[in-house]
């Protein structure tokens, strides 16, 4: 069933699908998504052929909201090539007409996490790889994640503020609930420097298994307060990406994105203007 969208800032991440590009553009146009986040590499294999590239997206009517890729925030003994790597994916995304890029610290977390010299090279770092996007009209936020250096509230607060003032913040509501941070206090703090949002559920995880403490879902699903983030999102009159990330092995990506989008569509975008009516979930 084709599910049909009100014209919104509303995009789904193709990493389920792996190496599968066409596939997943392809299954997502079909759900009614209009745009897609993906990550660099399965962008850059098609940095030869910029027809294929340009005749995909036109064929599905997808755009892409953004380019995901780790940061290397703290590989300071690799930094020329970390930064020439910065310098030509800005170049490739401006060529491509992709407006935002995302980036993980990219660094394994310390079991005791990172220091405040840490930080502050981090953000050091983090100001030279924004300039390098900036001077191509890029923007650049910053994805705090499990298992690396910017994970924490204290982590995300110290980057925000000693980073540069067009640093953006890309927050997940699964990775801010493994780091027991209250993802709608967030939103509301940093919400205009906020350029995209990755949206799915999370729940408790049974006890056993991997050390985390929670397990994404599909929304809707878990035990999240989607009700009060929805709130907040219409306060702040929120008009970044809101991007739909599933990570459920026991289904595939196309029946994953089908229900997520089936819920906000029916929960959260009941009526044209998106946070004007309707949309309680």
């Amino acid at each position: 069933m084709e599910h049909k969208l009100p014209p919104l800032s509303l995009s789904c991440h193709l990493a389920p699908w792996g190496s599968r590009v066409e596939q997943a553009m392809a299954e997502i146009a079909g759900l009614g998504f209009p745009a897609c986040e993906m990550g660099s590499g399965p962008f850059l294999r098609y940095r030869t052929e910029p027809e294929r590239w340009r005749d995909l997206l036109m064929r599905h009517r997808l755009t892409v909201a953004a380019l995901f890729e780790f940061g290397h925030f703290e590989n300071r003994a690799r930094r020329r090539e970390v930064l020439l790597h910065h310098d030509h994916l800005a170049f490739m995304m401006e060529r491509a007409g992709i407006g935002l890029v995302v980036l993980s610290a990219g660094s394994l977390r310390k079991r005791s996490g990172p220091t405040v010299d840490d930080l502050k090279q981090m953000t050091e770092m983090i100001a030279q790889i924004v300039h390098r996007y900036r001077e191509r009209g890029i923007c650049v936020g910053v994805h705090p994640h499990v298992g690396t250096s910017i994970f924490t509230r204290d982590e995300i607060d110290f980057v925000m503020d000693k980073g540069p003032e067009d640093l953006h913040l890309v927050p997940d509501l699964w990775h801010c609930a493994e780091a027991e941070i209250d993802a709608p206090s967030l939103i509301a703090v940093y919400a205009e420097r906020i350029a995209s949002i990755h949206l799915r559920d999370a729940r408790k995880r049974a006890a056993g298994g991997r050390r985390l403490r929670t397990e994404p879902c599909d929304l809707g699903e878990g035990e999240l307060d989607l009700r009060r983030l929805y709130c907040v999102l219409r306060d702040c009159r929120y008009s970044g990406w809101l991007t739909v990330e599933s990570e459920r092995p026991e289904v595939s990506p196309r029946a994953s994105a089908s229900k997520n989008l089936h819920y906000l569509q029916n929960r959260w975008f009941m009526d044209e203007n998106r946070w004007e009516s309707g949309g309680i979930p």
